[in-house]
Order: C-alpha cells, then sequence, then structure tokens
C-alpha cells in the first residue's frame, strides 16, 4: 500500500513537474511575441487576455478586465456589427475568423489591429473554447492607405497626359500603361497589362530591318523585338528618341516618336525597367504632306509666273522695237 502511495505521489509530482514546464514554456512563447494572446470561454463569457493584449492598448487588467464585454466595448462603433458578424460565423459555419478592427487605448485613439482565432466544439457542435491573438497593423494600414491614394494621383496624372506612356520590368514585360495607351491602340489596359513585349505593338518588319541595321553598327546580335527598341537607350546610356510605325488592335498604322528611358536606382545599378513614351505623330505628318504639298504648288506657281513673264517680255519686245523705229 506503501508503495502504491509513493508511486501516486511521483506521478503527481512528475505531471506537476511539466505542467509548470509547460506553463514556463507557454509564457516564454507569450514574451517573445509580439501578438496579444487571448482565450474565450463561450460558455461562462470568461477571457484570458495575456500581458501583451493589455500593453497594446495601455491598459490595466482593472480598466480591462477579464470579460468578453472588455474587448466589445473597445470596438470602434462602426466596427462592432462586422466583427460580430465575423465571429458569428465562425462559431456557425466553421468559416475562418481573421478580420481588421479598431480597438480604444488608453489614450483615446482608435487603432487598426488584425485578429485571428480558432473555435473548438463539442460532439453536439457547441463551441466551447476560442484562442487567437491580436496584431497591431496600424502604421502599416495607415502606410498601405497612403501608398494606394499616391498611387491613386500617380494614375490621375498619368492617365490625363495627352502622350502614351508605358513602364515595362527589364524584359520588356509591360506592368503599367496610361488610358492614351488605349486610346492609341484600341485595347484595354487590363488586356495590356502582362504583355511579354510592347514590340507587339510595333511593325514587324520595321523591328527586322532595324534589328540588322543596329547588328551592323553596334557588332552585336541584336533580336527583333525589345531589344531593338531599347538598344540605343541600353548603348548611349541616356533618353532615345526615334520614330516607329507603330500597330493598332485592328491592324492599322500609325506614325509615333517614342522616347525610350532606362529605369534604374543609379547609373552603375541593373536595369529595373523601361519608361517608354508614345507620340502620336499622324496630325503632324499630315500637317507635313499639306506644307510640301503647299510648297509644291507655290513654286509649280512661281515656275508659270516666271514663264508668263519670259513670254509677256517677249511678245512686248517687237512692238517697242517697232515704235522706237518709227521715232528715229
Amino acid at each position: 500500500m506503501w508503495r502504491s502511495n509513493h508511486e501516486l505521489e511521483q506521478r503527481v509530482e512528475d505531471r506537476t513537474a511539466n505542467l509548470r514546464e509547460n506553463q514556463a514554456r507557454f509564457e516564454l512563447a507569450l514574451e517573445g511575441t509580439n501578438d496579444g494572446i487571448w482565450e474565450w470561454n463561450p460558455v461562462t463569457n470568461e477571457v484570458y487576455y495575456a500581458p501583451r493584449f493589455r500593453e497594446m492598448l495601455g491598459v490595466t487588467r482593472e480598466e480591462f478586465p477579464d470579460t468578453f464585454e472588455a474587448w466589445r466595448d473597445r470596438l470602434h462603433p462602426d466596427d462592432i456589427q462586422p466583427t460580430m458578424k465575423a465571429l458569428k460565423v465562425h462559431l456557425e459555419k466553421r468559416e475562418p475568423y481573421q478580420v481588421d478592427y479598431r480597438l480604444k487605448t488608453h489614450a483615446g485613439e482608435y487603432r487598426i489591429f488584425h485578429a485571428r482565432g480558432q473555435a473548438v466544439w463539442d460532439e453536439h457542435g457547441s463551441p466551447t473554447r476560442m484562442a487567437g491573438s491580436i496584431l497591431d497593423v496600424n502604421d502599416q494600414r495607415n502606410a498601405e492607405e497612403q501608398l494606394a491614394d499616391l498611387l491613386g494621383m500617380q494614375r490621375g496624372i498619368l492617365d490625363s497626359a495627352e502622350l502614351g506612356i508605358i513602364a515595362t520590368d527589364p524584359h520588356g514585360v509591360i506592368h503599367t500603361c496610361n488610358r492614351k495607351v488605349e486610346e492609341l491602340f484600341g485595347y484595354g489596359v487590363s488586356e495590356l497589362i502582362g504583355w511579354e513585349s510592347l514590340a507587339r505593338l510595333v511593325s514587324h518588319r520595321e523591328l527586322v530591318n532595324r534589328a540588322a541595321e543596329l547588328e551592323a553598327e553596334l557588332g552585336e546580335e541584336i533580336k527583333p523585338g525589345i531589344d531593338v527598341l531599347v538598344a540605343r537607350a541600353r548603348c548611349d546610356n541616356r533618353l532615345h528618341e526615334s520614330e516607329w510605325t507603330m500597330l493598332r488592335q485592328n491592324r492599322e498604322t500609325f506614325p509615333a516618336l517614342v522616347s525610350v528611358t532606362i529605369l534604374r536606382d543609379e547609373v552603375d545599378d541593373p536595369v529595373d525597367g523601361y519608361l517608354f513614351v508614345i507620340h502620336d505623330l499622324t496630325e503632324i505628318k499630315i500637317a507635313e504632306d499639306e506644307n510640301q504639298n503647299l510648297i509644291k504648288q507655290l513654286q509649280t506657281a512661281n515656275h508659270d509666273l516666271s514663264n508668263f513673264a519670259y513670254v509677256v517680255s517677249h511678245d512686248l519686245k517687237a512692238p517697242l522695237r517697232a515704235i522706237a523705229s518709227l521715232a528715229e
């Protein structure tokens, strides 16, 4: 009997030691994370909030007791309904619980937190326990919002430009273009994003001819694709402009002045991509043709006038000589 009691006591001591070790390990894990851990008992409505949870809000246990209501009362009024809905959907339909919400801090400001959680259900499907964490993402979300505003402003500037603007990666894959490009070529912006080469918008015959010219001039292989368009800019290491025949979606062509700029942080840094600015020269070419026609017409008129003057001058000479003879 004594031996049985001793063995029982030893097992209790071993389990107690294991529990202490597990508790110490758990507390160490809590101290090493930036997340605020929580555990909720839906039956009793009691909640365990780890010290880090309260620390992020700057509150004490007296200000923020271990109750469900303590957390709900600090939710931003606009976030209460969607947050409670997400929690209900998780408990009833077992869909993942991940939500952003704002909590009021001790200083009175609302900060944005990203919350995750997972419930445990009994054999009847009733939730018996739920645990999770919150992470302060206030600065991150504000930065994302500012970036979105900046990108929106840049998009507005791009779309208001009267020139077509296309940005590609180092391989020529299109990742940005403006509405003017859509107008020039007839493709939607969403269609163009991801295209493997801007060269698809250029006359293939011109690409082949200029590739041959560049190969002979530079002494290196130039493929009739994006390399032809950027070769000069890469060789001169500066903005390069040249005229090209561009190809619309309906296979119509138009003349354009294309400027190419290499995108990179420093001169010696690897190429991050290319910026193409496309200026439709159709109206300019038409005006030039009209000017040339006008010049030709003026030249013809001048020639005709010279001939007329010669003829008139010749025809007048004979009567004038006769008059001069009579006068003598």
